[in-house]
């Protein structure tokens, strides 16, 4: 989740996270879990300093005001309770993200590493930006150096066959999706 610079929305995510903490507690009887509230800031300084450079393949350029990245995230023992976080979670983000768009807050840009399972970031990038991380993962991630079976989760361009003109095939794991 990204969203401008706004005070009223750090205070209410920084609220919401404490909330989910509270709820996750009493819903498990393992309390052996760690969460994330971390903030970045993303001032559009950022930006103007990557198009003097020639550009940034993030596509910074879409964020047009001083913004900030939010990592929020759970981690729990076990298969089972790691589908009932990540719903918890995915709630609690929605709702965040809710508030942050009533706010007229909430920012269309999402920064891949900080995406859940269920985000698909790719989908904030323009095609060339897309076509330029789907060559660069063919080029290093090829079958023949690094086996991809090994990536059991998240966001990954699927196609051998990447070009500016077309838009890579996504593969997204199921299980968190609705």
């Amino acid at each position: 989740m990204t969203f401008k610079n706004d005070p009223i929305v750090f205070k209410y995510i920084v609220d919401a996270h404490t909330k989910f903490v509270d709820a996750w507690k009493a819903s498990t009887t393992d309390q052996d879990f760690i969460t994330q509230c971390m903030f970045q800031a993303i001032p559009t300084l950022f930006a103007e300093h990557s198009k003097e450079r020639g550009g940034n393949v993030l596509g910074l350029d879409l964020v047009k005001d001083n913004a900030v990245m939010l990592l929020f995230d759970i981690a729990v023992k076990g298969e089972e309770t790691e589908v009932l976080a990540r719903q918890a979670l995915r709630a609690a983000t929605e709702e965040m993200q809710k508030f942050a768009a009533s706010r007229n807050a909430l920012v269309d840009w999402q920064y891949l590493n900080y995406a859940d399972v269920y985000q698909v970031s790719f989908l904030n990038y323009d095609l060339r930006t897309e076509s330029c991380l789907a060559n660069v993962h063919i080029r290093t991630h090829s079958a023949a150096t690094a086996p991809q079976t090994l990536l059991r989760s998240g966001t990954r361009p699927r196609s051998t066959t990447a070009t500016a003109c077309s838009r890579p095939k996504l593969l997204v794991d199921s299980r968190f999706q609705r």
